[in-house]
């Protein structure tokens, strides 16, 4: 309930049996508050998240500050049943009147739907604007409210036997990423999947090599690059379907203004199309792929890819490079780098995910992966 709904309920003395469980219940000074409910001096904060590592099984914890005085309790309260008021602690008691709505207030049976922390000897003011927002840090639990999840509908699907699981360490990673939360967090995961194949074809590499050791510094000097030109590598060894993938690039359609800061005004090494080129290549290749343009006779045609330029070799460093400038701008913090924030949700979730997935399903469906993987296998068959 809010301020009003609360004096409105306590005022029609139609339950004063239950206001009487709480000896000490004092409703004046209810306020309303943009992050919690004032109810005589104690604030009642909605506590949206807590951390995985953290079990349920205590349901009320003490919280103190950290120069001694009583800050208030962590209420784990979601899914709790309120059968009898009695038993409610005074803490409790609070939080039930946050939480439930004026029309089910008194009947039994009501279910928390949320976690609370509710203060004590610490002003509730003062928590809001000192310790609120580094709850996640300190205290394991998150006022910070998610964002909604946009999920798309299952349609028909086609299964692949053609995948392959290279590791362990693979199979787990692409579990975690479908555990993932969030269009960030399972652009991430699937991204480890590929990173964990720069070391180890190296080390495959090296095991196929004959006695030159001339092929062995090509293969070192390759492992040594930067991690943009590492997945670019990837790309070029492990792509088959190139067009596919280009299909995918047109996605950026509707996101052209979001992608040219991230990709052109962010740009890093690695970039095939970068503002130095001359003429600028930009606004040609975002015109062309944001018209669903993608296959090489529309790419020449338009000019978008130059007359002596290989289509296999732009869509495997453009798609790499895209890929990786969205993996930097999800996971790094630090200056001269594009930070994607919520609001830019949509981005990652309707283009970036769907086009690192394609990138994946190639990459750990090709042919040449199984050759260096399985050479045994690739000779038999």
């Amino acid at each position: 309930m809010d301020a009003q709904e609360l004096e409105d309920v306590f005022l029609s003395d139609e339950f004063n049996e239950i206001f009487g469980t709480q000896e000490d219940f004092d409703p004046k000074e209810v306020v309303d508050h943009e992050n919690y409910l004032e109810i005589a001096s104690s604030g009642v904060f909605p506590v949206r998240a807590i951390s995985s590592m953290r079990d349920r099984s205590v349901t009320n914890v003490d919280v103190r500050h950290e120069d001694s005085r009583d800050l208030g309790q962590l209420l784990l309260l979601k899914g709790k049943v309120v059968e009898n008021f009695y038993s409610l602690s005074s803490t409790e008691f609070l939080a039930y009147l946050a939480d439930v709505p004026q029309q089910e207030f008194g009947e039994p049976g009501y279910t928390f739907s949320s976690d609370y922390l509710v203060t004590t000897d610490v002003p509730p003011a003062e928590y809001d604007q000192e310790l609120r927002a580094t709850s996640d840090i300190w205290g394991g639990f998150s006022h910070y409210v998610k964002p909604s999840n946009v999920s798309i509908a299952f349609e028909s699907i086609i299964a692949s036997s053609r995948i392959l699981i290279p590791s362990e360490h693979h199979s787990e990673a692409f579990a975690r990423y479908t555990f993932a939360q969030n269009p960030f967090e399972r652009f991430l995961r699937l991204y480890q999947c590929v990173e964990l194949l720069f070391d180890t074809i190296t080390v495959l590499k090296i095991k196929k090599l004959n006695a030159d050791i001339r092929d062995l510094s090509v293969i070192l000097s390759a492992h040594g690059t930067k991690e943009v030109h590492r997945l670019v590598s990837i790309s070029y060894d492990f792509i088959y379907d190139h067009e596919r993938l280009a299909e995918k690039l047109t996605l950026v359609s509707g996101y052209e203004g979001l992608a040219k800061t991230i990709f052109d005004e962010h740009s890093k090494d690695g970039n095939p199309i970068p503002p130095s080129s001359n003429p600028p290549r930009w606004s040609s290749v975002i015109n062309s792929l944001g018209a669903g343009h993608f296959n090489e006779h529309d790419l020449k045609v338009n000019n978008t890819l130059k007359s002596q330029e290989d289509y296999k070799s732009f869509i495997s460093k453009l798609s790499a490079y895209w890929i990786y400038r969205v993996r930097c701008s999800i996971a790094h913090s630090r200056i001269g780098e594009f930070i994607l924030t919520e609001s830019e949700a949509d981005f990652v979730r309707c283009f970036a995910e769907p086009l690192l997935l394609e990138f994946c399903s190639q990459v750990f469906s090709s042919q040449a992966l199984k050759d260096i993987w399985q050479p045994e296998a690739a000779s038999a068959s």
